[in-house]
């Protein structure tokens, strides 16, 4: 049975996909529920900021009713002479009763036309008070160092502000009333409007005037928006203080510094702990509206659609997993079919072909594997006639061993008949050339080391001496330390008969041969020098183009480079593109050739 992870390959391919289906779904799931709760947050959102905007329009009203009826009270003539005359002693008790009702007859026209005003006062300089609410009028003397408007210094900012309307939240009727005058409705919440107010005759402000809206009032004009359980909207002033809520509970109270530093743009909303929280700013005024909404309303309306997308997802995953099991089933049996095929081959059975008329990739498996069965008869065939042919040339070798004995001991008997008839010459040219043969059909390993590499090439250059007339000389220059690293066998021998050949032949073949090692931190360096004649730029060149790969020695003139040729490419086979053979020359000064090799041997790589 084929296994994948340890299970049938069908059984793997259905859970993955159950699994791939199951994320997805819910991974889809949990996006739609997050969407649709935040595109309801957002809907919320828009709804309430265009009834904040109605709001608005209702608030500037009311303003706007105050400043109006504040400067029509500074120009009314009942006003003006009770300011002119409320400090003058000549006038009788009697006339300052009837200006005083005559200033609450005209306070009281006021509240009747505004139902939204609980009360108006007119607070003077020297301490009088005289005002009128919808349930009592209230007149205080000497009421400047104990009436709360005084010490609590609304009565100073007010004429400071003037002829700026400025507005204060959160004050009670209680706190404009005299104690005998209280009705009952001390504990009404009121916004106050006020303003300093001047005599016209007079270039110094007589007193302040306030106008007090009721705060249920203003409260209803937002009551509505709540809307959902639980949700809550108040007004703060720009010093933050709540001077508007819908039950009242919060008034006078700071906003949550948390949310101040939030609100920073003129409208918006943001996510505060379990709360939504739209904010918009009223205009000019100074004050914000904010609603805070639980997020649990929004949650609460979509348990429904929670619970239909959980079916939705069932009955979906279920559909899923059925089809997947038919479609994984179609698609894994030419596997199976494979699987079969191979064990078939396994038992000896080749050349079995499968049927499979697919374009995809168990398609192209199937295919594959009818050319691999088929090749395989053809390989075997092939491996039987290598074995052969390996065979007949074992035989061959053994053969071959027989050649170097024969010369050996072909080259020993010359040797003595030499020594017999005195020709130390012919006897000593023999000796180096055994010497120089020994090794090329003794050994066949591919290195040894620098010192024989000497010795190889001093046999060399004595049978060149012998063949050339003892005009060569070779320097070696290295350190004792290089010796015993391993280099290419041979490798040295081409380059220097190259030398010898193009460079000493017009010199009649005489002339020096320096040969240094040098060792680097990496590698081993042996550079070649001779004083022969040298060569062009031109034949240079050619020769590095021969040694680049760029041309091959049979496309240039040159008569050399085939043994460089071969000592470049022996380089770069045993150890990489990175060593290879350098060469420079000069004509009448002679050629320079480098080679670099990697240490190998004493104590470093093997």
């Amino acid at each position: 049975m084929l296994k994948l992870s340890g299970g049938s390959l069908q059984t793997s391919l259905s859970l993955s996909f159950m699994i791939m289906s199951v994320v997805v779904l819910i991974v889809s799931a949990v996006g739609i529920y997050f969407g649709v709760q935040d595109i309801w947050q957002k809907r919320s959102e828009k709804s309430t900021l265009q009834l904040f905007e109605q709001l608005q329009y209702s608030v500037d009203v009311m303003r706007h009713d105050a400043d109006k009826v504040s400067k029509l009270f500074l120009i009314d003539p009942d006003i003006q002479e009770y300011l002119e005359t409320i400090s003058d002693s000549s006038n009788s008790p009697g006339e300052h009763v009837n200006l005083t009702n005559r200033v609450m007859d005209r306070i009281s026209i006021v509240l009747k036309n505004y139902e939204y005003i609980s009360s108006i006062y007119l607070f003077t300089d020297g301490g009088t008070v005289v005002g009128v609410s919808d349930q009592a009028s209230t007149f205080i003397v000497d009421a400047e160092d104990k009436h709360w408007f005084y010490t609590f210094g609304l009565y100073s900012q007010a004429q400071e502000s003037y002829p700026r309307l400025i507005w204060k939240g959160a004050t009670k009727a209680k706190d404009f009333q005299s104690e005998a005058f209280q009705t009952g409705d001390e504990s009404s919440n009121l916004l106050s409007a006020m303003r300093g107010v001047k005599a016209v005759s007079r270039m110094t402000q007589a007193g302040t005037l306030v106008v007090n809206i009721k705060q249920q009032a203003l409260a209803a004009t937002y009551n509505k928006l709540a809307g959902e359980p639980g949700s809550e909207i108040f007004i703060y002033d720009a010093e933050g203080t709540i001077i508007s809520d819908t039950d009242g509970t919060r008034l006078g109270q700071g906003v949550d510094a948390e949310l101040l530093g939030v609100i920073d743009r003129p409208f918006g909303s943001f996510t505060n702990g379990d709360r939504q929280v739209i904010y918009y700013r009223l205009g000019e005024t100074g004050w914000t509206v904010v609603k805070l909404v639980p997020i649990s309303e929004f949650v609460k309306d979509i348990w429904q659609l929670r619970y239909t997308m959980i079916g939705i997802l069932t009955v979906m995953l279920i559909a899923a997993l059925t089809i997947s099991y038919y479609w994984i089933r179609k698609i894994t049996k030419p596997l199976w079919q494979l699987r079969k095929a191979m064990q078939e081959m396994e038992r000896g059975n080749l050349g079995i072909s499968l049927e499979s008329d697919d374009d995809n990739e168990l398609g192209m498996l199937a295919r594959g594997f009818n050319r691999m069965s088929q090749s395989m008869i053809g390989l075997i065939e092939d491996n039987r006639k290598a074995e052969e042919q390996k065979a007949q040339l074992e035989i061959r070798m053994l053969q071959s061993q027989i050649q170097p004995h024969f010369l050996y001991n072909t080259l020993n008997t010359i040797k003595w008949m030499a020594i017999v008839i005195k020709a130390d010459n012919i006897s000593q040219s023999l000796t180096t050339l055994a010497n120089l043969l020994k090794p090329i059909f003794n050994r066949t390993d591919l290195m040894w080391t620098f010192r024989e590499e000497i010795h190889y090439i001093d046999n060399y250059i004595k049978l060149m001496n012998v063949r050339y007339g003892q005009g060569i000389q070779v320097e070696w220059s290295y350190p004792d330390s290089v010796a015993d690293y391993r280099v290419l066998r041979f490798i040295l021998q081409p380059i220097i008969e190259n030398a010898i050949v193009h460079g000493m032949e017009a010199h009649n073949y005489t002339g020096t041969i320096r040969i240094a090692a040098e060792e680097h931190r990496d590698d081993i360096r042996l550079v070649l020098s001779d004083t022969g004649t040298g060569m062009t730029e031109q034949r240079l060149g050619q020769l590095k183009e021969i040694l680049d790969g760029e041309q091959t020695n049979e496309q240039s003139s040159l008569n050399i480079g085939i043994g460089l040729q071969n000592v470049n490419k022996r380089l770069q086979l045993h150890f990489g593109s990175h060593y290879r053979l350098e060469i420079e020359s000069e004509i009448n000064r002679g050629t320079t050739v480098t080679l670099r090799f990697p240490k190998f041997g004493n104590g470093t790589k093997t």
